[in-house]
């Protein structure tokens, strides 16, 4: 069975082509892998695109590919962005694309943040939701 196409619960096969397959050097572009465990099997992969991760204390999600139950999903997005605070998860303690320390600090600061202040993460995924909460809270 083929891998469906889908995007936002509709089939655009041009347009994922588009976005991935009429340029070699684009597939380049996504810079973090996810790979879903379940029961010790990959439950789904995805190709994520950050362009700011190591640059970014809270680095944004543009786009990602994603192939799980046989489906590729796709999303761009443009406007209100996810945000990842965690971004040390990703990454080893040998990875040289930022300060790692910096990083275990801004995550324990995030945590502390949200507890101190009884903000639920739910309230922090996007971007926007973020920049909120710190100019309310300073």
């Amino acid at each position: 069975m083929s891998p469906k196409i889908l995007s936002h619960g509709e089939t655009h096969e041009e347009e994922y082509l588009f976005s991935v397959g009429s340029d070699s050097d684009i597939l380049l572009k996504y810079n973090l892998l996810r790979i879903e465990l379940r029961n010790d099997s990959v439950g789904g992969i995805a190709l994520l695109y950050s362009p700011d991760f190591d640059t970014n204390d809270e680095p944004i999600l543009a786009e990602f590919i994603s192939v799980r139950d046989e489906e590729i999903h796709m999303k761009r997005y443009t406007g209100k962005y996810p945000v990842y605070h965690h971004k040390i998860l990703f990454v080893k303690n040998s990875y040289r694309g930022f300060d790692i320390c910096d990083a275990w600090r801004r995550s324990a600061y995030v945590s502390h943040f949200l507890t101190t202040n009884h903000i639920a993460s739910n309230k922090i995924g996007w971007k926007h939701q973020w920049e909120q909460l710190l100019i309310q809270y300073g």
